[in-house]
């Protein structure tokens, strides 16, 4: 799950809330065209949600719709963040081309 604030922590939003559990309302679509490994079958739960164990997300100082996270799967990250700001959906893909992490 990420949050996100843009009153220096007044109030928080989330990217996803639960609908009728498994199912999510999400605010966000995710593609993995530049990680063709990354799909359904990839593991027993489909592995294109936010992805797991978030270690750094990171937002360009420079362009507020820049965005990039880490996870255990790949490098996730967006160029319209601010959408989550009216409600819109933000897109996210893998932006690992050429690069991946192995345990």
């Amino acid at each position: 799950q990420l949050f996100r604030s843009t009153d220096s922590g007044a109030t928080w939003s989330q990217i996803w809330t639960w609908a009728n559990y498994p199912e999510i309302n999400a605010k966000y679509k995710i593609d993995t065209p530049k990680a063709p490994w990354i799909n359904h079958d990839f593991i027993a739960v489909d592995s294109k949600k936010l992805g797991w164990m978030i270690e750094s997300l990171e937002i360009n100082p420079f362009d507020s719709d820049h965005w990039l996270y880490g996870t255990g799967l790949t490098v996730f990250g967006g160029h319209d963040l601010t959408n989550w700001d009216s409600n819109a959906t933000i897109n996210i893909e893998s932006l690992a081309d050429g690069i991946e992490e192995f345990a």
